[in-house]
């Protein structure tokens, strides 16, 4: 039988359409591929990072509350930050994920689960944008398969979010996953799902109310028939809002924006504060202006990724920009570089972005292409920017230090008080009492009393003068035991009196024992009298007896002392360490027993932090930590001589 025309028209349709479909299937398919091979890099990641100890007091906060909930303790006081739970910025949704806890007691599960999340808000970002193109064409034409895999793009290759998972957990991506599911909804006319994963928003933290009030105002604009849902997620952001205010919420039991503790009256006038606060943003625009002006660097920063066509588009603008300028009055550049405080910008971003490529592409098809060419460099460099630095991102113990600090773990009984320092506090976190060498003073709960220190790992903000004051402070006054001290990692054991209920912890000394100090050459003598402990050098090798001792210190006149003793000549040096520059040196003869010898120098200029900052014009705003820099007072041989280093110390003229 012959086929008409029409019929052979019709049939060779609908093998295109086939066809077609079946790309559209391999496009969605290759999609969830990529999205997992990302997810699965983020768990690598955050597994090394987790057995590797780079895990901090953020981190500690949430495993502590993690801990207590699964054990039963609804309302837990946190020990790390002396504070309740509910009170750091009412992540609610902590209690139904302390189920999670038993599947790996003590396991990096919270980590798994913020990668999950972040590469969630992915891929239902990705998810919007596939139902907006099928919503123009039930087959996609070649435009939109082009523009979806652009979508992937953009997504993965941005490398904040592998910044924003490098430093501890945070609430930020199940934020992030949540608020892009909520709209993903209300695009798909899910109403009844919005309405619910909307409610969940609002219980991953107090925080969320920056993102519903903006997302209320987008849901209102995208879609005519959802103007009322947009109200009320509007009115639900800003009821929560004075709600959490009024209950007390609010960060560490500090006021917003001053620093200061709260009191009896500030407490009674928190639902006053924030309607002020608001007031204040209404009255006063300029405001807004110049702390957007403030973090222009971060804002383009982050938006460089997305390819920052979305800033122009109502999803790029409304969401995301509301919410950077919030930070930006809360707490400049430092809530606004790339990292956990914005990962909610990136995907809504990446959706404006590839929208406005879409109705680009619908105007003028070759201009759209040189667009879309522009975007993906941009997307590429920030790539190769940020994907460089994510080594400096992930900060980890050095693997002799980890096996240290897993033995000890494993050592310490779950039920006794640790005390550590910051930057390895994270892990130690998961028990009753759990403290961090931050604070001016220190409860004594349980005999013994462990202390886990580690000068040289990870972040320490505390100054490293300080925690070696702390540690000659431990031997000199508490006589605590020394249980191990390799590999830089001191752990200390102490069987607090009866009588002891707090440690005050002294101020810093201005003469530091080298025994708390590293040498490259030498090692430590902890025997006989605390007051003979030193660094000592035997050997045929030519190096530092002593050094890292790190003095933060402004431009003036010092005088460096070392107490020590040498059977040959040695060098006292004095750097700046921040500038690698030398600013004074002195050989010295062999030593008649313990000398004392006495080096001025001047400090005349201040050398900028050498922080990473970008390459190019693909740069971002790092917050400095601090102006001061670094000097550090070594001893060197040349070997073949013994060297003994007792005390060092810097004094201003």
């Amino acid at each position: 039988m012959q086929v008409s025309n029409d019929d052979s028209h019709h049939s060779d349709f609908v093998n295109n359409s086939e066809i077609q479909m079946k790309q559209d299937h391999w496009i969605y398919r290759g999609a969830m591929i990529v999205f997992g091979v990302q997810a699965l890099v983020l768990i690598g990641l955050s597994i090394w990072q987790f057995l590797h100890f780079g895990l901090t007091i953020d981190y500690g906060i949430f495993t502590q509350a993690w801990w207590f909930i699964a054990h039963g303790h609804l309302n837990p006081q946190l020990t790390v930050v002396g504070t309740p739970f509910w009170k750091v910025h009412l992540e609610l949704l902590m209690w139904p994920l302390a189920l999670l806890y038993w599947l790996w007691p003590n396991g990096p599960t919270l980590l798994i689960v913020q990668d999950l999340a972040s590469v969630g808000a992915e891929w239902f970002g990705f998810l919007i944008l596939w139902h907006a193109f099928h919503r123009q064409n039930f087959v996609l034409g070649k435009r939109e398969r082009v523009l979806s895999i652009v979508t992937i793009g953009l997504m993965v290759m941005n490398p904040w979010v592998f910044w924003a998972n490098s430093f501890d957990f945070h609430f930020h991506a199940i934020e992030a996953c949540l608020v892009m599911a909520t709209l993903w909804a209300f695009y798909t006319n899910r109403r009844f799902t919005g309405y619910i994963v909307a409610g969940l928003t609002l219980l991953a933290s107090q925080v969320s109310t920056t993102y519903l009030v903006p997302m209320g105002v987008l849901i209102f604009f995208m879609n005519r028939k959802r103007r009322m849902d947009g109200v009320i997620v509007v009115v639900l952001g800003l009821g929560w809002f004075f709600l959490t205010e009024h209950l007390g919420v609010n960060g560490l039991g500090f006021v917003a924006g001053t620093g200061a503790p709260q009191t009896s009256a500030t407490q009674s006038s928190a639902f006053v504060r924030p309607t002020s606060g608001l007031l204040g943003l209404i009255s006063h625009p300029g405001h807004i202006l110049a702390s957007i002006w403030g973090v222009r660097g971060n804002l383009l920063a982050n938006f460089g990724p997305t390819g920052y066509l979305g800033v122009l588009s109502l999803w790029g603008l409304l969401v995301p920009g509301l919410i950077v300028v919030e930070t930006a009055l809360a707490g400049g550049p430092l809530f606004t570089e790339p990292g956990e405080n914005t990962i909610a910008i990136w995907a809504i971003a990446t959706v404006g972005t590839v929208m406005m490529l879409y109705w680009l592409s619908r105007k003028n098809r070759w201009l759209a292409g040189v667009v879309t060419g522009l975007v993906s460099l941009s997307a590429v460099g920030w790539a190769v920017m940020g994907y460089t630095a994510l080594p400096l991102k992930y900060t980890m113990v050095s693997n002799q230090g980890a096996r240290v600090l897993t033995k000890t773990l494993h050592a310490v009984p779950q039920n006794s008080e640790v005390i550590a320092s910051q930057s390895v506090i994270g892990r130690f976190a998961n028990r009753s009492h759990a403290y961090i060498w931050g604070f001016s003073s220190t409860p004594v709960v349980t005999r013994p009393v462990y202390f886990v220190i580690s000068p040289y790992q990870g972040i320490n903000p505390m100054p490293q003068q300080a925690i070696f004051s702390r540690m000659a402070y431990l031997v000199d006054t508490l006589h605590v035991s020394v249980l191990t001290h390799t590999n830089n990692v001191w752990v200390y054991k102490w069987v607090a009196p009866l009588s002891v209920h707090r440690v005050i912890w002294p101020g810093m000394l201005n003469h530091i024992p080298a025994w708390t100090l590293k040498s490259s050459v030498g090692h430590h003598i902890l025997t006989g009298p605390v007051a003979r402990w030193h660094l000592s050098a035997d050997n045929t090798v030519a190096g530092y007896v002593m050094d890292g001792d790190y003095w933060r210190l402004g431009m003036g006149s010092y005088q460096a002392s070392v107490k020590l003793q040498a059977t040959g000549s040695v060098n006292v040096e004095v750097w700046n360490d921040t500038g690698n520059l030398l600013l004074a040196r002195r050989t010295i003869p062999a030593t008649h027993g313990i000398e004392t010898l006495n080096i001025p120098f001047v400090i005349a200029h201040q050398f900028p932090r050498n922080i990473y900052s970008g390459i190019g014009p693909f740069r971002y705003q790092p917050v400095v930590p601090t102006l001061d820099n670094n000097v550090e007072v070594r001893v060197w041989t040349p070997g073949h001589e013994k060297v003994s280093v007792y005390t060092v110390g810097i004094t201003g003229e």
